[in-house]
């Protein structure tokens, strides 16, 4: 059996979140049960989840969603465990989509290279030596592990890209409507001048129009406030504190989303993928700083704008040929969603498609993961 090691699964409740064991079940952040759902749903063979502790040097073949594991911040104390557990490895394992995390200024390999911890760059080559090839999200990580010396690497982005199999459909756009229903997808972030200028800015653009959703990936400080909306019993403190959260987070003022109903109303979260992906084909557009929000979208026909503020959602767009907008680029002021909607080209996202299919199954077979696509190449 297949062991997969992650750090978040399927099946939690809205109120479960307000438990912070829950939480560690999603890695903070839902749209980790996006990546890990679409990845496993490929798969044929019959597949186990660990948390980091559970690993077992005896398994036969592990799997490592890793994320943006290649960063100078990630934890001392994993990493540690991780390189331990790699050491004493007997058999093969195999790495999925993992990725670094830079400034958008600071995408130079060479130089990102010198920020890495000693151990993260022994876990890279340790991960070398036990795998067939490591699959990695975009260019510019494809490039950091050339620069350590790294040649086993495959470019293939992420696995939930390909979901639909060579189902995919194409993403076309509507006319433009004021009329339209958007999903916004924001991020908790510390709280800066130049974070809150993005966040007010966006979601000023957003209710121009119909009806508008900001969708919780990570912004679990927003609970209470969404749980009382939907008539949870809530205590006054939690409630109060989240308000007060969600004002400074988008310069909005408390008694605004208190009285106003459209921000009273504003937040929604999914911990069903079904029920995320029947939500976003009631919307028209979504967009904003969550990738794995455009992803849910753009698997559904349904056009995405994604934002980047760094190299994991900038790599992540170049390889997949999404039209996306860096935020170092243009300021907050001179952010116009008709504009950025209106000149956005999907055709070069569907025209590439198919080829990045075709290499992500050559990296299956590689690694001995049986799946569920079409072995013949069309």
């Amino acid at each position: 059996m297949l062991k997969i090691c992650s750090s978040y699964s399927n099946g939690i409740r809205p109120l479960n979140l307000l438990n912070n064991e829950c939480l560690d079940i999603i890695g903070n952040n839902t749209g980790n049960l996006i990546f890990s759902k679409y990845f496993t749903n490929s798969l044929k063979d019959k597949f186990e989840y660990v948390q980091p502790h559970d690993l077992n040097i005896n398994d036969s073949h592990t799997i490592f969603l890793l994320a943006n594991f290649l960063r100078p911040t990630f934890s001392q104390e994993y990493s540690e465990k991780l390189l331990n557990f790699l050491n004493n490895m007997k058999n093969q394992i195999t790495v999925v989509s993992i990725g670094c995390q830079a400034d958008l200024e600071n995408m130079n390999p060479k130089e990102y290279v010198k920020t890495l911890d000693n151990t993260v760059k022994q876990i890279a080559y340790k991960m070398s030596e036990k795998s067939v090839s490591i699959g990695v999200r975009g260019e510019f990580t494809y490039n950091v592990f050339k620069e350590l010396g790294i040649k086993n690497v495959d470019l293939i982005g992420c696995p939930s890209w390909f979901v639909n199999g060579y189902n995919q459909k194409d993403v076309i756009k509507k006319e433009w409507d004021d009329n339209f229903n958007v999903a916004f997808y924001s991020c908790w972030e510390p709280y800066s001048e130049w974070h809150q200028k993005w966040h007010k800015k966006l979601l000023d653009e957003a209710l121009k129009l119909k009806d508008t959703k900001f969708v919780l990936q990570s912004e679990f400080g927003y609970l209470p406030f969404y749980l009382k909306s939907k008539g949870y019993d809530i205590s006054d403190e939690k409630y109060i504190d989240s308000l007060y959260k969600l004002s400074q987070h988008f310069g909005i003022s408390v008694d605004n989303f208190m009285h106003n109903t459209r921000l009273s109303n504003l937040l929604e979260i999914f911990t069903n993928v079904s029920q995320w992906e029947n939500f976003t084909k009631s919307r028209d557009l979504n967009f904003g700083f969550r990738i794995h929000g455009s992803i849910i979208s753009l698997k559904q026909g349904i056009p995405a704008l994604p934002i980047a503020p760094d190299s994991r959602i900038s790599e992540f767009c170049d390889l997949f040929k999404i039209p996306y907008i860096k935020v170092n680029t243009i300021s907050s002021e001179q952010f116009n969603l008709r504009n950025f909607y209106e000149n956005a080209d999907f055709s070069q996202m569907n025209k590439a498609y198919t080829k990045l299919l075709e290499n992500y199954i050559s990296f299956l077979n590689k690694n001995g993961i049986s799946h569920n696509f079409s072995n013949k190449i069309v």
